[in-house]
């Protein structure tokens, strides 16, 4: 699974705090993604403690609960239109 919303450090040239943050931010993002795919698979260790996101929707992604993801997506050519793409 891919989040699109991970930054590339390298291209994106953070530094400092703003690395850091990022960072940290695409951490919790693998890791709620492994999440994910663990609860999938029906797995025995649910690797919930690897980051606070996790942690805090712990209650929320386990058990009977249901999840909803809002996504907004935008294609490649409407990138373009609206001279979002940075090159």
């Amino acid at each position: 699974m891919l989040f699109l919303g991970s930054e590339d450090n390298r291209r994106t040239l953070n530094e400092g705090i703003h690395l850091q943050e990022s960072s940290k931010i695409n951490l919790s993002l693998f890791t709620l993604s492994n999440v994910f795919s663990a609860l999938n698979k029906n797995e025995h260790r649910i690797p919930y403690r690897e980051s606070k996101l996790t942690r805090i929707l712990q209650d929320s992604l386990g058990g009977s609960s249901r999840a909803v993801m809002i996504a907004c997506l935008v294609t490649f050519l409407n990138l373009f239109s609206y001279g979002c793409l940075i090159m």
